[in-house]
């Protein structure tokens, strides 16, 4: 989603409701009141032609007060899923959405409220009639409607945006889940991560989209993650051997443990002592720069992932795969072998002997 773009006097005629489905309002006088000593705080959302997104209860309440006019925050860009989430009531979208798909409104909507909070620190109060005199109104109790935003003094009441897009996405506080999904994805498609760490990412995601169970799946990858790093750190040879041992040792303490739980605490506890030992060891004289660093780490990234795959062809019975695998498998297993011959032909090409 885009910057948008903030309108203090939009009309309210030019706004259309059309296609909003909430139509029980509950009760508007305290949402009145506050907006009667308060202003409209929190502006409504609408797309560029007027296109009502976010704020019914919000525009019935300035009907009632008799406002012609109401300031809006129009999205440089909406994207299909926020406009359908804004449109229909969470018991009957947000019931339909993957948690991928969650994970996606909920970045749209986290970007929407911390925009609408850069709003609310420009400009806490609007002029009579739709943006009300506060300077002399006294203090919110800090009871009203969310929709009817605390004054500046109080601001640190107001929920995080990431909590309030959680809640407008699945009802609920569940930044730290969809947070966690988020991150999932981060690793997934991070070209500079570990291959098979992005492949645990990539099946973790697979699976939360059909289950939607994330905390185990996260801490697994986690887990993953870390035990890829010591063991770069165990087998870096530019390294102090007081790190390297380190690392070492606190990867066989993470696979000592069965359960995930216990090798994610593990795992957070082996970073923090990596950290303490690196600090606290004498830093070796500066060696001269891998001119080939690069061309290391991709061979080191290759082989590990052949390392987890290695003797496949032994663990698979290829008068099973010739007679069941259809003709997509089939090309795709050709294909694979095919050009892993291609590859090794031209590498042996390349290869100098010591």
């Amino acid at each position: 989603m885009g910057e948008g773009r903030f309108e203090p006097e939009f009309p309210i005629s030019r706004i259309n409701q059309d296609g909003v489905y909430r139509h029980d309002l509950g009760d508007l006088d305290p949402l009145c009141d506050s907006m009667t000593r308060l202003g409209l705080l929190t502006p409504v959302v609408v797309t560029n032609d007027g296109a009502l997104l976010c704020g019914k209860r919000r525009l019935a309440a300035a009907l009632c007060l008799g406002w012609q006019t109401v300031p809006v925050w129009i999205p440089a860009k909406v994207s299909d899923t926020l406009r359908i989430a804004a449109l229909f009531d969470d018991e009957t979208l947000h019931k339909s959405l993957t948690p991928i798909e969650q994970v996606e409104l909920y970045a749209e909507y986290e970007t929407l409220y911390a925009q609408q909070a850069k709003l609310r620190q420009q400009a806490t109060r609007f002029k009579h009639g739709n943006q009300a005199a506060a300077k002399d109104a006294g203090g919110d109790d800090g009871n009203g409607p969310v929709e009817s935003t605390e004054p500046f003094s109080a601001v640190e009441a107001v929920p995080s945006a990431r909590e309030q897009a959680a809640r407008a996405v699945t009802g609920s506080a569940s930044q730290t889940r969809l947070e966690q999904v988020r991150e999932l994805q981060r690793i997934a498609a991070d070209t500079g991560e570990n291959p098979w760490v992005r492949d645990d990412a990539g099946q973790a995601l697979a699976g939360i989209n059909l289950d939607g169970k994330v905390n185990g799946r996260w801490q697994h990858v986690k887990v993953q993650q870390q035990l890829a790093r010591l063991e770069d750190t165990a087998t870096d040879p530019d390294l102090p051997d007081p790190v390297r041992q380190a690392a070492a040792e606190a990867f066989t303490g993470i696979r000592a443990h069965d359960s995930i739980a216990d090798q994610y605490r593990e795992a957070r506890k082996a970073a923090q002592h990596i950290a303490h030992v690196k600090q606290d060891t004498p830093v070796r004289p500066a060696k001269p720069v891998d001119p080939h660093a690069a061309e290391h780490r991709q061979v080191r990234m290759l082989v590990d992932l052949l390392r987890r795959e290695h003797g496949w062809w032994d663990r698979n019975d290829p008068a099973v795969f010739g007679e069941y695998a259809d003709s997509d498998q089939w090309v795709l297993v050709e294909s694979y072998v095919e050009g892993a011959g291609r590859w090794l032909k031209s590498a042996r090409g390349s290869r100098t002997t010591g």
